[in-house]
C-alpha cells in the first residue's frame, strides 16, 4: 500500500521470486507491506477466522523472519488473531536494520492463545519511513528446545542401530 503521493510515477512494489519476496519503496515514498495468513486468497479485510483454529504450538514456540537484506530501519509487526472472537494481539520490532533472522517469541504476545489461531499478519514498515528496499526469505515457526532435542537423540539412535548392524 503506498501512503504518500508526491509523485504518480513513483511507488511502492511487492514481487516474489525464487521463494522471497521483495518489497520496495521509491525515493521519497512511504507504504506498508503486508503478507497475510488468514485462508483466503484474496485482498481486503483479514478474515479472522479463515485458520479455523490453527494450534500453532504443535510446531514451536516463536514466528521467525529471515530478512535477507535491508537497506534502511524500518520496524516488522506480526499480529495473531486468537482465541474465541478471534482477537487480535500485535508484537514490533522495531530495529529491523539489515540482513538477519527476527524471532517473535509466542510468549511475548500479550492476550494471544497460540493455540486457536485465526489469521496472521506480518506488516513491513509501517507507513512512515521511507526508500526502503527489503528481501525477506522466509517466515516460519521455531520449534521448541526440547523438540530439537527429541529429534537430535532419535536421529543418533538411528546411527547407533545402523552402527551395529554393520
Amino acid at each position: 500500500t503506498k501512503l504518500s503521493n508526491d509523485d504518480t510515477f513513483a511507488g511502492v512494489t511487492a514481487a516474489t521470486f525464487n521463494g522471497s519476496l521483495s518489497y520496495n519503496e521509491n525515493s521519497e515514498q512511504a507504504g506498508v507491506g503486508v503478507i497475510r495468513w488468514d485462508g483466503i486468497s484474496t485482498g481486503g479485510a483479514v478474515n479472522t477466522s479463515g485458520l479455523g483454529g490453527l494450534d500453532l504450538t504443535a510446531f514451536g514456540s516463536a514466528l521467525n523472519v529471515l530478512v535477507l537484506d535491508a537497506d534502511d530501519s524500518s520496524p516488522l509487526t506480526f499480529t495473531v488473531w486468537s482465541g474465541i472472537g478471534y482477537t487480535s494481539s500485535s508484537l514490533t520490532i522495531y530495529s529491523l536494520e539489515g540482513a538477519g533472522s527476527y524471532t517473535f517469541s509466542f510468549s511475548d504476545f500479550i492476550g494471544a492463545d497460540f493455540t486457536n489461531v485465526g489469521a496472521l499478519e506480518l506488516q513491513i514498515n509501517n507507513g512512515t519511513g521511507a526508500n526502503l528496499d527489503t528481501r525477506i526469505d522466509m517466515v516460519s515457526v521455531v520449534p521448541e528446545p526440547g523438540t530439537l532435542a527429541l529429534a537430535g537423540i532419535a536421529l543418533l539412535g538411528l546411527g547407533a542401530i545402523r552402527r551395529r548392524k554393520s
